[in-house]
């Protein structure tokens, strides 16, 4: 199940699901086994340490789950993505992109109340810049990935404690994120 999750929605949907059923300490265990094993059979653990991440509340293990997914491959993603913030200080819109099967995705949160989150597809960074900046209104500025993920994780978690949950697609940005 753990290798699938990640290319399977229903899948991916009944490992989030049996990963909650569990206590603090066993989602943890599981969470622990998960990535030992799979590393151990050649699997990449990202899509299913993900999962977990996309429904976690409790911080600590919040915290020991990114802590993993940056174990995995340290600092990889973190070079091939890009970000932008938009607007002053604090930004009114952050963009987060990685290059993905021949175009770029990227995660675009919008300052509000309840930050929105949405993901976009352009065929390159720039054209997702330019998507952003219309919509919120100001000019692109390039910053670093971290700074950017920095920035977007308490939108994010706001996000998801309004809405109930992420877009679909935003556990591949999980890999920017980093403690």
């Amino acid at each position: 199940m753990a290798v699938k999750a990640g290319d399977c929605p229903s899948t991916a949907d009944a490992f989030a699901f049996a990963y909650q059923s569990l206590g603090a300490q066993d989602r943890l265990r599981m969470a622990r086994a998960v990535a030992r094993d799979l590393r151990g059979s050649g699997d990449d653990p990202g899509p299913a340490l993900a999962i977990f991440l996309a429904v976690e509340e409790e911080p600590a293990i919040v915290a020991e789950l990114v802590t993993m997914l940056g174990r995995l491959d340290e600092g990889a993603a973190r070079t091939r993505a890009r970000a932008s913030f938009f607007g002053g200080s604090p930004p009114s819109g952050i963009l987060l992109g990685l290059p993905k099967h021949g175009e770029w995705v990227a995660l675009f949160i919008e300052d509000a109340e309840v930050p929105e989150v949405s993901l976009l597809r352009a065929p390159t960074y720039d054209e997702l810049e330019l998507r952003a900046a219309s919509i919120v209104g100001r000019a692109a500025r390039r910053v670093r990935p971290d700074e950017a993920a920095d920035a977007a994780a308490p939108r994010l978690l706001q996000h998801r404690r309004a809405r109930g949950s992420l877009p679909p697609g935003a556990r591949e940005f999980a890999e920017i994120f980093s403690v």
